[in-house]
């Protein structure tokens, strides 16, 4: 951690070593003051995936109490982001009140099948992982239209995102968010002519180089 501290001088990095599962622990912590909380699972030998899980679980109800709410309540700007081994506990990830999760198995799963048969991914991957060059961000619908709420077909946002110098991959609707069944409001490259009510909170998914 020193010689990261060192090493980005631009950046506080600090550990703190307490038990995510004491509620005094966030009491002193305070998470509120941070925009992003990520919870990661702590991988142990002895453990199997659906332990690790439920722990993860059980912190991210813990921190969702603390933060005053469960599903669906509002918990100021600190925003949750869960990492999930098996893709069966995503649902309760989800009715614990968390906005983004990663299935870090069922990830790394689809990556190395789609790898191993377009070979020529693997370039795109190390490009997209790598820390210089561009990503991928969700940035508001504000960004590219003036008048809002209004409806947008996906091709205009593909031509609004492409005047900034990015790529539109798919469009969010922040009203979806709990609703695992519409993929949690996320749409990957839907059709071009497919007609989205566009609301003020809703964000393009670009491929671009910062997320100004």
């Amino acid at each position: 951690i020193r010689a990261v501290d060192e090493r980005l001088p631009e950046l506080a990095i600090g550990v703190i070593d307490q038990d995510p599962m004491n509620p005094a622990t966030w009491d002193s912590v305070d998470p509120r003051v941070y925009n992003n909380v990520i919870i990661l699972g702590q991988a142990c030998a002895e453990h199997d995936t659906d332990r690790i899980d439920a722990e993860t679980i059980m912190i991210l109800v813990m921190l969702r109490k603390w933060l005053g709410g469960w599903s669906g309540t509002d918990a100021g700007t600190t925003k949750l982001i869960t990492e999930l081994i098996e893709s069966d506990t995503q649902t309760l990830a989800t009715h614990a009140g968390v906005r983004d999760f990663v299935v870090s198995s069922r990830f790394i799963s689809m990556l190395l099948a789609q790898v191993s048969e377009q070979q020529d991914m693997a370039k795109v991957y190390d490009a997209l992982f790598a820390e210089e060059g561009s990503e991928i961000y969700l940035k508001p619908a504000s960004l590219y239209f003036d008048e809002l709420p209004a409806p947008v077909r996906f091709i205009d946002m593909m031509a609004a995102a492409r005047q900034r110098g990015e790529i539109c991959l798919g469009f969010h609707v922040a009203a979806e968010e709990g609703t695992p069944e519409r993929n949690f409001g996320v749409y990957l490259i839907p059709p071009k002519n497919q007609e989205f009510a566009v609301q003020p909170d809703d964000t393009l998914v670009v491929l671009a180089e910062d997320e100004t």
